[in-house]
């Protein structure tokens, strides 16, 4: 039961690196060693039922199981809520290897002990990461997400610049302001 756990911790820390690798604008570095640890494994992701969770799929589980050989076997949840109960209903018998998960989330499933803190040392790529961005979540997780939001308008027509939603609702502002969709936002 040692070595499976073992198995499994190695697992989670490497394919931490290659998705911190694949979030960056860059290909995968030093990966080859890491296809010979992963060929033929399956690795189990968790990850969100929405667009974002589509798009880790597409453009983190896809290409790293292309590039190492490995079958990821994803499962999705609704929000982090749904994550952080899955993650909690399987206790000190972890079912998933990789789970993409806001950092509200993360920080309460690691201080439970639920969550084991990645080896930044096996990041090669993560130096190539703001400083501020590589973890969060009380060090349980690495970032591999940046999302924003930000109001759009037209400069010609709307001479002050809004400063806060609250922009939204400002009569001054009606009909002439737009704020772009979650589903928009996709920066995987």
């Amino acid at each position: 039961m040692q070595d499976i756990k073992k198995g499994r911790r190695q697992a989670i820390k490497t394919l931490g690196a290659a998705l911190a690798a694949s979030a960056l604008p860059m290909p995968f570095v030093n990966l080859r060693a890491q296809e010979q640890n992963f060929s033929g494994k399956t690795l189990r992701l968790l990850t969100w039922s929405d667009d974002t969770g589509a798009a880790a799929l597409r453009n983190i589980a896809a290409t790293f199981a292309a590039k190492t050989g490995a079958k990821v076997i994803a499962d999705r949840a609704d929000g982090t809520s749904g994550m952080v109960a899955k993650v909690k209903a399987a206790g000190d018998r972890p079912t998933y290897d990789v789970i993409t998960l806001a950092g509200v989330g993360a920080s309460g499933l690691g201080d439970a002990g639920l969550l084991m803190k990645p080896d930044l040392d096996k990041l090669p790529n993560l130096k190539d990461v703001a400083p501020q961005y590589r973890t969060g979540a009380n060090g349980f997780g690495v970032g591999y997400l940046l999302w924003s939001d930000g109001l759009i308008y037209n400069t010609s027509t709307v001479k002050t610049a809004p400063t806060t939603y609250e922009a939204l609702w400002d009569p001054k502002y009606a009909g002439r302001l737009f704020l772009p969709p979650p589903e928009w936002a996709e920066a995987v």
